[in-house]
């Protein structure tokens, strides 16, 4: 379940569910070890086992979009600027 960061909506669907067979992943800033790796490569490690639920409180494709497109635009206002 992608829930985006709505906490709010992860309490109001998880409500019913035992918590035991919960497992919840919020992605930050990622780190040197998750930079040396593909963009999806932390939410593949994160993926819940056989039997349980697991929740990205974050949207982890964020990671895909944000930086590509920051670092790009970056590369275009330095081409724009010189």
């Amino acid at each position: 379940m992608d829930a985006a960061g709505k906490d709010g909506s992860i309490r109001h669907v998880m409500s019913g569910v035992n918590p035991q067979g919960c497992q919840v992943f919020s992605f930050k800033h990622p780190s040197a070890t998750e930079l040396e790796h593909d963009s999806l490569w932390r939410t593949t490690r994160d993926l819940s086992g056989r039997g349980k639920i697991g929740i990205f409180n974050r949207s982890y494709y964020e990671e895909v979009l944000i930086v590509r497109v920051h670092r790009r635009a970056g590369e275009v206002l330095e081409v724009q600027a010189s």
